[in-house]
């Protein structure tokens, strides 16, 4: 089940998810490239306010979030929520510092992350190179049960908003 998964770059092109494969597409032209960062299909994703960037997060347990960027696919930061099953949503704060998180637990944990800190050189993930960002965790909370359907950052005062249902 997914939600909100399309957004444009800096350059105007498309964004989206198929399967576990980012998409960026010039909708002049109809030439895509790609993000193969993930394993397995892309729940979610959220653009960075800079639009050079996107998150995007996958299905499975203890599930990886990659933050790319979207001229050529490289991934910039890996992030390991303690989320679970999965990641449901994400969203960039308005200055794109933080990135917030919300998992499929049962509890609907909510984490904001510091996602440019804690460079690495070395890889978790097997089939990935290179030096990344691995984020800091800044504040963790929990939703509650009801699923949660929509998240973003108040552009006026900064403050996270969920939607879920019978839930805000």
């Amino acid at each position: 089940d997914v939600r909100a998964n399309i957004a444009y770059d800096v350059r105007g092109n498309l964004v989206f998810p198929a399967a576990a494969v980012g998409v960026v597409m010039n909708t002049t032209t109809r030439k895509q490239t790609f993000s193969h960062a993930h394993a397995h299909d892309l729940l979610c994703l959220a653009a960075h306010p800079s639009g050079q960037v996107v998150a995007t997060a996958q299905v499975g347990n203890k599930s990886p979030i990659h933050i790319w960027k979207t001229i050529d696919g490289e991934r910039v930061a890996t992030i390991f929520p303690p989320h679970g099953a999965a990641t449901l949503n994400l969203a960039f704060s308005a200055d794109g510092r933080f990135l917030a998180s919300v998992g499929a637990d049962e509890e609907h944990t909510v984490c904001v992350h510091e996602w440019e800190t804690n460079p690495q050189t070395t890889n978790v993930v097997d089939y990935l190179r290179g030096p990344h960002f691995a984020g800091t965790m800044v504040a963790t909370e929990k939703f509650g049960r009801n699923p949660p359907y929509v998240m973003k950052y108040n552009p006026t005062d900064g403050r996270l908003v969920i939607g879920g249902k019978l839930t805000l």
